[in-house]
């Protein structure tokens, strides 16, 4: 019960519940009070876990074909932290065409988390941590993968785009594929290293060491696999210290 409590004050105090009315293209806005959410999530879990201040949202570009999901197109049970406390086998979805993490209350109510709130999350065996408008990069900002940690991180950012490609399949476009660009993390500074020439560029002292390793190894910077970015990391790293 102290557990459910303490979910209950962290959603309150921090979270920006908008909720999904999905499928339902024209919805009034209605502005649910406290009251009403109470009554709602009692009824549902027969205690006052979740307790939601939001008003109904309809998502964007609902008509759009395929998913703006990071790899599942449902909600999955993950790991969350919320200032500093774990929260397991909770449904979420990340919706990366936004960068938003939502909620899944498990009848049809979502509630976009604000990520104030987010410490880190684990979704599968992929860690994604928060990070606030940082120094050097204000443009970049939210939520990134954890490739890497060290003297630097190294972060993976995934995002879809919409194809504004119509035809008679997709008369509203389309998602596109996960796409993910690289950043490094140093010095409270978020470092864009998407390509291997900006990345070499970080390393410059080391540049010639560091395309060795990559050859060697037979590395496709750009389509690398976690596993070899990480190994990368391990090199770079023990070379600069």
């Amino acid at each position: 019960m102290q557990y459910f409590r303490r979910l209950l004050l962290l959603l309150f105090l921090f979270v920006t519940g908008i909720i999904y009315a999905e499928g339902q293209e024209n919805a009034d806005t209605e502005i649910f009070t406290k009251d009403d959410i109470i009554k709602f999530t009692e009824k549902k879990y027969g205690l006052d876990d979740f307790l939601i201040n939001g008003e109904k949202y309809l998502p964007l570009n609902i008509k759009v074909n395929g998913s703006p999901y990071f790899e599942w197109d449902k909600s999955i049970e993950a790991k969350l932290y919320i200032t500093g406390q774990l929260y397991s086998n909770i449904k979420i979805e990340y919706d990366i065409n936004l960068n938003e993490l939502v909620l899944n209350n498990g009848q049809g109510v979502h509630v976009i988390l604000n990520s104030s709130l987010v410490d880190s999350f684990y979704l599968g065996y992929n860690c994604f941590i928060k990070l606030n408008e940082q120094k050097g990069s204000t443009e970049q900002y939210g939520y990134f993968e954890k490739v890497f940690v060290g003297k630097s991180l190294l972060l993976k950012q995934h995002k879809k785009s919409i194809i504004t490609i119509y035809n008679d399949l997709n008369p509203n476009g389309s998602f596109s594929s996960n796409k993910y660009e690289y950043f490094i993390y140093n010095q409270a500074t978020l470092i864009n290293v998407s390509s291997k020439k900006l990345f070499l560029r970080f390393y410059e002292p080391y540049r010639k060491d560091i395309k060795k390793f990559i050859s060697r190894n037979g590395i496709k910077y750009k389509d690398a696999s976690n596993e070899e970015l990480y190994k990368l990391m391990i090199f770079c790293e023990a070379k600069s210290k």
